[in-house]
């Protein structure tokens, strides 16, 4: 993931540099599936000032704020309530071990994708009440290719590696 902390985003690009010298080294075969997204892992990302960047802003900084998802936002209010939760089970189940998850992922699953992302979804919803064809076209046309920020580095570590 890509946070525009230039040491972090440095060191995830030396991490897939890395990744594809492996692959190559050892003749595996690999594919890339996150080559588009809102700025996390794709090689190429939303623009900031895109339409549906400027429309959903509060909503993302939102589901960041509260760690929603545990792919995209490691940290925030989830992970706090996570930890406590992690203990208890830890201390009071010393056996338990949530299958086929770890107790950690089976917690991530409750707290952030059902318990904070089932009104996630409802206020995102909502964000479409109102808005017109051409505010949805607009909305669609942030994602289109040329409308979108290019990760160079990692396009061109792909492309030459």
């Amino acid at each position: 993931m890509y946070t525009g902390d230039p040491v972090r985003d440095e060191q995830c690009g030396r991490l897939l540099a890395d990744q594809l010298e492996i692959y190559r080294r050892h003749e595996a075969n690999w594919t890339i599936w996150t080559y588009k997204d809102v700025g996390l892992q794709g090689l190429v990302h939303l623009a900031p000032d895109s339409a549906y960047d400027r429309h959903f802003a509060a909503f993302m900084t939102k589901k960041h704020r509260l760690g929603a998802e545990a792919w995209g936002s490691p940290g925030g209010a989830a992970r706090e309530l996570i930890r406590p939760l992690e203990q208890i089970l830890a201390d009071e189940f010393p056996g338990f071990t949530a299958r086929p998850f770890s107790t950690r992922q089976w917690l991530d699953v409750l707290i952030r994708h059902i318990m904070l992302g089932q009104p996630l979804v409802q206020e995102y919803a909502e964000l479409f009440r109102g808005l017109g064809d051409d505010d949805v076209l607009a909305l669609a046309d942030s994602f289109a290719l040329d409308q979108c920020v290019q990760r160079e580095r990692h396009l061109d570590m792909l492309a030459n590696g």
